[in-house]
């Protein structure tokens, strides 16, 4: 009977330590969870502050940098994003940030162009 009410708290420490082991806090998936919000409600600016921050924080935690990448070109932050993007990130990063750093590619060569003229 006892372990029938340890179970529960059990399984909330195992997903709160696994958050932790890869250097996640509450309080950072909390901030991650706003900047996504935020994205979505189009706060782009306000939303890849965030996601720098926590990227800066915490680089090996990759989805930060997808994350941020693809809401910076929301943003048309565009130059931080071609900064950012390496070949070899590039080829590793999912479809959504491959098309954020070429939405940025294609803006810049635009951009360039139209100041030719």
């Amino acid at each position: 009977m006892h372990s029938k009410y340890l179970f529960p708290p059990l399984i909330a420490l195992l997903a709160l330590s696994l958050g932790l082991a890869h250097g996640q806090t509450p309080a950072e998936d909390a901030q991650y969870k706003k900047a996504l919000q935020l994205n979505k409600a189009t706060h782009y600016l306000e939303s890849a502050r965030l996601l720098k921050s926590l990227m800066l924080a915490h680089p090996e935690i990759e989805r930060y940098k997808y994350d941020y990448l693809a809401v910076s070109s929301n943003a048309k932050q565009c130059t931080e994003v071609i900064a950012d993007a390496n070949q070899e990130f590039i080829k590793q990063a999912p479809i959504y940030v491959k098309e954020a750093i070429f939405s940025c590619y294609k803006n810049k060569i635009m951009i360039s162009k139209l100041l030719k003229f």
